[in-house]
């Protein structure tokens, strides 16, 4: 089961409406998040933030759980993508995590598609960083020179 651990921001009411009830909504999670652990992986942002400020913003839990960090690199300017980088080198357990990359096909947002050379070199940052699974976004984008990158690391 995949729960998306991301905030609402594109709904700015609805951001607002569930500030309100932002405490008891967090313990519900992790509750949930605790009682289903084993059948359970988030969907998060990525680690731009340090830890303790995604623990208390609520989309980052401490529990034993198969953790999807959202990173597509192609979205967000170098700086940014830096940052994220230097905090994905800093994430222990990293048999815990799938990165999600991408995109490689247009997505709600018509953000930037990940070209061949930024996928495979995203690939080797994590594969040289330790973590062993990757999701890749938006494969209605799927076509020969992606297949190439992909089965290098295969």
């Amino acid at each position: 089961m995949l729960i998306d651990l991301e905030p609402p921001l594109l709904n700015k009411r609805l951001f607002l409406k569930n500030l309100l009830k932002f405490r008891k909504n967090k313990a519900l999670i992790k509750n949930f998040l605790k009682d289903n652990k084993k059948r359970i992986t988030t969907a998060q942002a990525p680690p731009i933030l340090n830890l303790g400020l995604r623990e208390l913003s609520g989309i980052e839990y401490n529990l034993d759980i198969e953790k999807g960090l959202m990173w597509y690199s192609s979205v967000y300017p170098d700086f940014i993508n830096k940052k994220i980088k230097k905090n994905l080198l800093k994430i222990q357990q990293k048999e815990s995590y799938i990165i999600g990359l991408g995109v490689i096909a247009q997505g709600v947002f018509s953000e930037d598609l990940m070209s061949y050379i930024k996928l495979e070199e995203d690939l080797n940052f994590i594969k040289k960083a330790g973590f062993k699974k990757v999701a890749i976004f938006r494969l209605g984008g799927l076509n020969e020179e992606y297949m190439q990158v992909v089965n290098k690391f295969s």
